[in-house]
């Protein structure tokens, strides 16, 4: 054993970490275990996918930079496999905006199992997030959590063939639909503020989007605030609000549901009945009655009128 004696005369500023890589343009992302740290901003990309996430167990971190393109059909992220593959992939700390006109999206992932998306701006995109798999494959577990979606001409958030994911502290606002989820199920979507779209704050159709739990939904402003169709089945909605919406707040056109603790216009109840019912005398007490199923219900002197500038009251009662 030695002693190794030496005279430091300076210092130099440095550090050192493994597996980062400092980027600074649009690059294909392909070392598994890496991260990915963007470290200015992109303006005016005219790439395909200014960022095709093809390895593994990644993380992009865009440190508040922004992905930006030129409106033309395309990606900001993109992430694709050939089956549902457990990619472990994180990105987050981004602003990303003009990805797609008629198709398109800020971050596409397609059969990519356990994807993260969080602390993340889309704006004036196509759709802002977009998930996608096929009818008989889908993709599991991706988390999408403090997103803000404004301003996508299609969908803040579309969710296609997801099972078991989980969407929290999101805000989507003047789309066509703030959250479109198809074909997706067993999913927990919680914390989700969605106004001023001009279709549905929420919508779901075309497939079978069933057991889904619905909690803390603040729609408003929307054409509908929420409307299923009649493929969803055994939904949770509770300790939410959807009121104010200027044709319906709740509107199913099928399919089972229950709702807990479900507020629409004027701070009433939305009450749904999946079986035959007695209804009497209910004078204003309620924002929307939705009857499922319930063959020989009997409703006598009821009625629902709305003080705000809505409308539900004409649409108050609606019979699946």
């Amino acid at each position: 054993t030695g002693i190794l004696i030496a005279n430091v005369s300076s210092f130099s500023n440095y550090t050192t970490s493994s597996n980062v890589n400092i980027i600074s343009d649009c690059t294909e992302l392909n070392i598994t275990g890496e991260t990915y740290q963007l470290n200015q901003s992109i303006i005016n990309s005219t790439s395909l996918a200014c960022f095709n996430i093809s390895a593994n167990n990644i993380t992009l971190d865009c440190q508040g930079n922004t992905i930006d393109g030129t409106d033309h059909v395309g990606y900001g992220v993109y992430i694709s496999r050939n089956s549902g593959n457990n990619t472990y992939i994180t990105i987050s700390n981004c602003n990303i905006s003009d990805w797609g006109n008629s198709a398109g999206a800020g971050i596409y992932f397609y059969l990519a199992n356990d994807v993260t998306i969080e602390d993340t701006n889309l704006t004036s995109n196509y759709r802002g997030i977009l998930s996608d798999g096929d009818y008989f494959t889908r993709l599991y577990r991706a988390q999408i959590n403090n997103i803000y979606a404004d301003s996508n001409s299609d969908a803040g958030i579309y969710l296609e063939d997801c099972k078991s994911c989980v969407l929290s502290n999101i805000t989507t606002s003047s789309s066509s639909y703030g959250l479109f989820v198809r074909n997706s199920q067993y999913s927990i979507i919680g914390n989700i503020t969605t106004y001023s779209n001009s279709v549905s704050g929420i919508e779901s159709r075309w497939g079978y989007s069933d057991f889904n739990n619905y909690t803390n939904i603040l729609s408003y402003d929307n054409k509908y605030g929420m409307f299923l169709d009649g493929s969803c089945d055994d939904n949770k909605i509770e300790d939410s609000n959807i009121l104010n919406n200027s044709q319906i707040d709740f509107y199913p056109t099928g399919g089972t549901f229950n709702l807990t603790n479900v507020n629409g216009t004027d701070n009433k109840a939305i009450v749904y009945f999946g079986e035959a019912v007695v209804i009497e005398d209910w004078d204003n007490n309620v924002s929307e009655i939705v009857l499922n199923n319930a063959d020989n219900s009997v409703l006598r002197n009821i009625t629902i009128n709305q003080v705000d500038f809505q409308n539900n009251g004409i649409t108050g009662i609606i019979f699946l």
